[in-house]
């Protein structure tokens, strides 16, 4: 998760450098990696529509969050557990048989 704050472009401009060093560093196929764009008020900013295209340029999931709401936080952090947990699917699951026992009289 990179954040950065939707009022400071130089935030922007790190979350950025970060990402280079991850990808220089590290297959794309193992890092999960979601852009939080963190605001502390209301306003649009260039900054956060910055971020917005970016994101979108490397394909990447972008949130916009508000520090006086918490509640902004669920859906990013959903997506983040769920892409590093993915559920199983059903044919990854061992299959088990039920065997009946037979009864002599």
């Amino acid at each position: 998760m990179l954040v950065y704050s939707t009022q400071d472009m130089a935030s922007l401009q790190a979350v950025m450098e970060l990402k280079k060093d991850i990808d220089k560093n590290r297959d794309k196929k193992d890092a999960v990696v979601i852009i939080i764009g963190c605001r502390s008020d209301g306003r649009l900013s260039q900054v956060r529509e910055a971020g917005e295209r970016w994101a979108a340029m490397e394909r990447l999931r972008h949130w916009d969050v508000s520090v006086h709401n918490r509640n902004t936080l669920i859906e990013p952090l959903t997506e983040l557990a769920s892409r590093l947990a993915p559920q199983p699917s059903k044919t990854s699951l061992p299959q088990f048989y039920m065997v009946g026992r037979k009864y002599k009289d």
